[in-house]
């Protein structure tokens, strides 16, 4: 917006979109602000909040999910699957349908923690009913010493919580080919498929969360010049599709990223203070530009094991966000591995 030199009078210029390089109309300035507060009105629908009703995470969310790309990166083994199954079954509580493309575990692996997630939820209100561990619902022997509780609590999920998820897995594929040919869970195309699918079927719209961003691959159409494959150049046209797909239909899509090797060696016990910066996602094509908010989860102070069964703290740190001033900032979950469940620390 400039002032008309002549008029002095507001005026639209060329990045606005009113611009008309042929009539130069002059546009007052309280019109302009009335068009704008409409169009976020007429958007408001396509862009709430969805909260995850984990306080910690809403805080550095600003809020909770908006439509963008979310990406958390961690070294392996520090419960980044479990804290994203953590959020299915929190969204489903809230009649929040969610999409997982699931292209590394077995699908038996993924449902076991959401249903033992789910069953350490329900000891909560009723401290009567058994809590199945991850291991548990593994054994046989073990859910028949529990016949009444496990059958109570497959009939609760499915009524509670089953309908709100869907999980495509690249486990699958194999047997699928047969039916609907090769059309592999982990091209990022069915995203998109996926979310035009679940809108013109449904009228729903679910929050995308791929388990992990390095698996996903794309058509990259073929080349006589005789470059070399390269990796991260086909991660950067994937996470071009990921940001397209979420702005054209304002969709939430959660990303699980792996981190540069150099990471590996870095931990936190011996400097308080330690900063970790973008570069943690350098091998991850330019995810750092184009992601709406980045967080790197790392493991509290103490050196512990994660197979073991004993509470962990799990620190997320914000490396970036569009949503609040949290950037820099570190907050903290308690994690127990063997039911995949998170909570806040008592001291929060």
């Amino acid at each position: 917006m400039y002032l008309n030199k002549k008029t002095s009078e507001p005026e639209l210029e060329i990045c606005d979109r009113d611009y008309n390089p042929t009539v130069r109309k002059n546009v007052q300035k309280q019109q302009v602000l009335l068009e704008y507060c409409s169009s976020l009105q007429n958007e408001k629908s396509k862009a709430e909040v969805i909260p995850t009703n984990i306080s910690e995470l809403d805080k550095i969310l600003g809020g909770g999910l908006r439509p963008g790309i979310f990406v958390f990166g961690a070294n392996p083994g520090l419960g980044k699957t479990s804290l994203m199954l953590h959020l299915m079954i929190e969204l489903a509580l809230q009649e929040q349908y969610t999409l997982l493309f699931n292209l590394e575990m077995s699908v038996q692996q993924v449902q076991t923690r959401l249903l033992s997630n789910f069953s350490y939820r329900k000891s909560l209100i009723d401290n009567s009913k058994h809590k199945f561990s991850i291991n548990e619902l593994s054994s046989l022997k073990d859910i028949l010493n529990f016949k009444d509780d496990y059958n109570e609590l497959v009939h609760a999920y499915a009524d509670e919580i089953d309908k709100y998820i869907n999980i495509i897995s690249k486990s699958e594929d194999l047997h699928m080919e047969g039916v609907y040919g090769n059309n592999s869970s982990s091209y990022v195309e069915r995203i998109e498929s996926a979310l035009i699918n679940y809108y013109n079927y449904y009228k729903i719209k679910p929050v995308i969360i791929v388990d992990f961003l390095q698996l996903l691959e794309t058509e990259i159409p073929e080349e006589d010049n005789g470059k070399v494959y390269d990796k991260r150049l086909e991660t950067n046209l994937i996470i071009d599709k990921l940001k397209k797909y979420s702005n054209v239909y304002q969709a939430t899509i959660i990303l699980i990223s792996s981190l540069s090797r150099n990471s590996y060696t870095k931990t936190e016990d011996e400097d308080d203070d330690f900063v970790y910066d973008l570069s943690i996602f350098k091998e991850s094509g330019h995810i750092e530009y184009t992601g709406d908010f980045l967080a790197l989860l790392t493991q509290g102070k103490s050196k512990v094991s994660f197979t073991g069964e004993e509470p962990k703290i799990i620190n997320i740190n914000v490396l970036k966000t569009r949503y609040s001033q949290y950037a820099g900032e570190r907050t903290s979950l308690v994690f127990l591995p063997e039911y995949s469940y998170f909570e806040i620390p008592d001291n929060n």
